[in-house]
């Protein structure tokens, strides 16, 4: 099983849903359920809860021509533009999410002794039905809970009627967004983040 130019090893992202992609594709569905699932969907909720909330709650662009005029456009579309970009650091982790839970064959687990150059590699056995419904729960809800965090961050922005608020939209969404890594670093069992660490997938890449 030795690397290739068409593959390379890599691992979960290190927040709650690939915790869960982890311990699915690792020890099957069953246990991810039981380990994981509960912390996915507090951060998934908590996401969508905040962000939707938010939106409704936000007046309307359209309404707000004579608020919006006092600011600089300048600075409002630089503020979006920030926030994309900072949005836009979580799409690398979910592009390769989807590809380790859609299309990886094998797992490489590293050896508990530091010192070993030791590695195990076993294959992944998995239906396409259950690889969907990693993909849904682990990638799925983070694409949703992302997309409308987007959303209303741009409509948070654009509404803003002081350039403090427009600095402070920007960050407060992205802040919301790490809910998924907090409850991670917090509710994830010990043994769990171990094997994440230790622990790479064989996927698939593109020759450059």
């Amino acid at each position: 099983h030795d690397d290739t130019d068409e593959y390379r090893w890599e691992g979960v992202s290190k927040n709650t849903y690939g915790a869960f992609m982890h311990v699915a594709l690792s020890q099957g569905m069953l246990k991810a359920l039981k380990k994981c699932f509960l912390s996915v969907v507090v951060s998934f909720l908590v996401q969508l809860t905040l962000s939707v909330e938010l939106f409704y709650t936000l007046p309307e662009v359209y309404g707000l021509d004579h608020h919006i005029c006092g600011i600089p456009s300048d600075i409002q579309l630089s503020a979006v533009f920030v926030f994309v970009i900072l949005m836009c650091n979580n799409c690398p982790d979910m592009w390769k999410g989807f590809k380790i839970a859609a299309f990886s064959t094998y797992l490489r687990l590293k050896s508990d002794d530091a010192s070993s150059a030791d590695v195990n590699v076993r294959s992944l056995e998995w239906s396409l039905c259950e690889r969907a419904s990693v993909v849904l729960i682990a990638v799925g809800l983070e694409l949703g809970s992302w997309t409308m965090l987007l959303i209303t961050g741009i409509k948070f922005i654009m509404t803003a009627t002081s350039v403090e608020m427009v600095m402070r939209s920007t960050v407060s969404i992205v802040f919301v967004l790490q809910v998924d890594e907090l409850l991670y670093g917090v509710t994830t069992q010990k043994k769990v983040k171990k094997s994440v660490q230790m622990t790479a997938y064989r996927t698939v890449h593109t020759k450059a």
